[in-house]
Parts: structure tokens; sequence; C-alpha cells
């Protein structure tokens, strides 16, 4: 067929097919061209088993940690309880949804929702702001006490800015990421209990629940 095809093809413009050409099947084929910048990645239908290590539990969720070998790194993966109420459950949904639309080097990623467990996996910090200045505090520098609180007024000033308030605002739900050089990142987290313009998952005039909100009020900085 090659050699039959031969005299018909031109070197520019495209080439005429010949009227007694006729239809080829192609019973097998295997790429001729191959990128040589390439990553390949286990198949997301092959399961994966990771052992996971409790963190901690609240009202909605428990926390668990583990690491994926793939990456290299430790992620958090957040579980709904089992015995929430419907409104509850959504609750929970709309705290992933919510956080996944979020861009801020101060709130905690969060990666992807698997419906059928009704969990989520999370960027993972092994430590509360409340356990950083109890391990921290008799040497904590002035300048660097404000650095973290003006992280977390950004941190806050984001979230305001995208018209939701979080309304549990407390030192254990503000996480503290120590890197290698010691700079510390403030990551908000658990948005169990936000409060959306339009949303209908909380009554108006209900009680805040974190210890900070009582406390903390974004004014602006300079």
């Amino acid at each position: 067929m090659v050699d039959f095809i031969q005299p018909h093809l031109s070197n520019s413009g495209g080439s005429i097919i010949p009227e007694d050409y006729q239809r080829l099947d192609i019973v097998k084929y295997k790429p001729i061209i191959a990128l040589d910048k390439q990553i390949k990645r286990q198949n997301k239908n092959d399961k994966q088993l990771f052992s996971l290590k409790f963190v901690g539990t609240g009202s909605y969720a428990s926390v668990y940690r583990f690491k994926d070998d793939f990456y290299n790194q430790t992620f958090a993966l957040k579980r709904a309880n089992k015995d929430l109420t419907f409104t509850e459950l959504n609750r929970f949904k709309r705290e992933f949804e919510v956080m996944k639309k979020l861009d801020s080097p101060y709130i905690l990623k969060v990666c992807t929702f698997k419906e059928e467990d009704n969990e989520f996996i999370m960027e993972y910090v092994d430590q509360t702001l409340q356990h950083y200045i109890d391990k921290n505090n008799s040497s904590l520098q002035f300048s660097r006490r404000s650095r973290l609180v003006l992280q977390v007024f950004s941190a806050f000033n984001y979230i305001y800015s995208r018209r939701i308030l979080h309304r549990d605002i407390s030192y254990s739900n503000i996480l503290v990421k120590v890197h290698d050089d010691n700079s510390t990142v403030i990551k908000v987290s658990d948005f169990g209990y936000l409060k959306e313009p339009e949303s209908t998952l909380t009554r108006q005039n209900t009680e805040f629940n974190g210890s900070l909100n009582a406390r903390i009020k974004v004014c602006g900085s300079r």
C-alpha cells in the first residue's frame, strides 16, 4: 500500500487521494513518537492502602495523617463522623468546597473529596498555634510574634474579602507550619462553622464557637 500511494504524494499543499485507492484497515498500531519529558502516575483506579494515624477529633469529624509514598509527603485525612445529621453532613461537604476555592498561603490546602466515605485529604501541619506558643513562648522574639499576628490578620482579611465568616477562630484552629530554615507560616483550618451570605446551613443570630472570636478584629494594617 505504501508503494502504491508513493507516486501520488506531493511535497507540499496536500496530496490527492487516487480514485482506485482501497481502504486500509489497521489491525494493530503503536506510537512512533514518544515525548522525552513525561511522568508516569499510577492509574487512579488502582487502590493504594495507607496506614492512618489518629491526630484528633472534633464535633463533626476525626483527623488522621498518612504518608503518601509517591509524593513522599505526609497528608491529613478528615473523615466525617458516622452519626452526623443531613444538615451537619452538608456543612462538612461545604467546608471542603469553600476551602478548595480559597487561595492563600495562610489557608490550609485541601485536595480531594471522597464522596462514598465522606472524607477529604488536605495539607498536613503538625502543630496548632496553642502548641507552638506553649513550646516557644519564652524564646519568641517580638519580631517573630508580630509576623505571626500579621499573618493571622492577613488570613482573615482575605477570608472576609471572600464574604465568608469563619465563626470558629481559636488557637487550635490556627496551625503553624515550621520549615527547615525555622521560618513559620500560619495556616487557618477548620471551616466547619463558616457562614456565607446566601447560606441556609446556619441560622441568624447564632453564637460563634471559637475562643478568639470575641478578641480578634481585623482593622487593617500599614
